[in-house]
């Protein structure tokens, strides 16, 4: 593990990425969330930790420059712990996969229960208003024309991990 990550610090732009995961011992959870931007506003931000809710979340670092770009894709809860485990996303739909755990409370002992987490959450979709871009659909790749970012969603629980990955067809 520690040679993929070594790998991911020499790379120019290795993008937003999850890592997520049991340890060795198979006792423990691990998420690893990395951040990396390829335009200003991208870069305009970081990972904080809300000690409060202990959510891990993007924050702005220079608000001007962050305008430049699409707010609404760049600042989202990041890492979300739940009941014994996470709830990982590269963007806003992180909020959408929460409220697919807090709806699934009853299923949550099955093997299958991360699965059927973000199953429910992208299965049908769901769309916020941005001035910029008008209606953004969560349940889709982000509409960042020519990057089409994929939406990159993991949940993490004590018997399975599960990983949803929604992309443009030109990735």
């Amino acid at each position: 593990m520690v040679q993929g990550l070594e790998a991911l610090t020499k790379m120019g732009y290795p993008g937003r990425f999850i890592i997520a995961g049991r340890d060795r011992s198979g006792e423990n959870n691990v998420v690893a969330y990395g951040i990396t931007g390829r335009s200003p506003p991208s870069r305009a931000r970081k990972l904080i930790h809300d000690k409060k809710t202990d959510v891990i979340r993007t924050e702005v670092t220079d608000k001007k420059l962050l305008e430049q770009g699409n707010p609404a894709l760049l600042i989202y809860p990041a890492v979300v712990p739940i009941k014994n485990g996470f709830i990982v996303g590269n963007g806003a739909q992180t909020n959408l996969l929460y409220t697919a755990f807090v709806n699934s409370a009853n299923n949550l002992n099955s093997y299958t229960a991360a699965r059927l987490i973000l199953q429910y959450a992208y299965k049908h979709p769901h769309f916020i208003y941005d001035p910029q871009f008008g209606w953004i659909d969560l349940t889709s790749y982000e509409p960042d024309n020519p990057h089409f970012t994929p939406r990159i969603s993991a949940c993490v629980l004590p018997r399975n991990v599960a990983f949803y990955i929604v992309r443009h067809d030109k990735n």
